[in-house]
């Protein structure tokens, strides 16, 4: 049978044909494989962190994500006595009746979104103010009246001179009341005292824990005319006794020198009458 050369040449032509585009499929896999659409990843793969040094990087990632107050308060957890920036809320002005318990409600906030300080206390009778403090992790409270018409009374137990020491509580918030009762219907003063504490409205001094700041509270008293009209009488006795008793003694000299003056000026009228029966 005789061998048809050009049919062979032709089929080992086209053999070689296939087996290079078989092998240029291989060497560029993207070619025959449709483009996914998931996510690739770039550069070379992260290598797998030992577990201590893991661990470390996630504490270091969480204390990132921290917020100030968060990080106050972990270190104070840690025993880190620091300074922060916080707000206290006090009553600037309270209304009371006379002889009636009335609670002052004092809280310091160290959060880094501040509330209102109307929202942070309890008072229903009152004005109440917010004003921005430098504290740290311990911090004592002390309630003092300017005159003796107001009777304070602490809620929880006293300290030292009448100091309250609180720590912040995990919302990072202090608390402090006290029960006050107005004896005299008069309008009264309070001291307030923080301790360690400064007032970011001053010049920052160098801060220590003897810093404290102050803040004054006006007691309004509400009476009835009689109560006040008693009380000023009650207080005022002794000075309209005084008085009187001064207006008494000047009424006596004034009657002594009138009758004084009015018997000379009678008895010279007397002998100038006899002076002219003589004559």
């Amino acid at each position: 049978m005789q061998t048809n050369w050009r049919t062979v040449v032709a089929g080992v032509s086209l053999a070689l044909v296939l087996i290079g585009l078989a092998g240029c499929t291989a060497a560029n896999p993207s070619a025959q494989a449709p483009p996914s659409s998931e996510p690739r990843m770039l550069g070379r793969p992260r290598s797998a962190l030992p577990p201590g040094l893991g661990a470390r990087s996630q504490q270091l990632e969480d204390t990132a994500r921290e917020s100030e107050s968060e990080k106050f308060q972990r270190q104070c957890e840690a025993g880190v006595n620091q300074w922060t920036s916080g707000q206290v809320s006090y009553p600037l002005t309270i209304q009371v009746a006379l002889n009636n318990p009335k609670i002052y409600n004092v809280v310091v906030d160290v959060q880094d979104v501040k509330l209102p300080p109307d929202q942070m206390i309890q008072l229903d009778r009152g004005v109440a103010r917010g004003e921005k403090v430098m504290v740290q992790c311990d911090i004592a409270a002390r309630l003092t009246s300017a005159g003796d018409g107001v009777e304070i009374t602490q809620t929880s137990t006293t300290g030292y001179d009448g100091w309250v020491l609180r720590t912040f509580s995990p919302l990072g918030m202090a608390e402090w009341s006290w029960s006050i009762v107005a004896t005299t219907p008069v309008d009264q003063e309070l001291q307030l005292e923080l301790q360690p504490a400064v007032r970011q409205a001053d010049a920052l001094p160098a801060l220590s824990e003897a810093n404290a700041a102050s803040f004054t509270s006006r007691v309004q008293v509400d009476a009835t005319p009689v109560e006040r009209v008693s009380y000023w009488f009650q207080t005022q006795w002794q000075p309209l006794l005084a008085i009187t008793g001064a207006l008494a003694a000047a009424v006596v000299a004034v009657g002594l020198w009138w009758e004084r003056y009015f018997s000379r000026a009678a008895r010279a009228k007397r002998r100038g009458h006899q002076s002219d029966h003589l004559l």
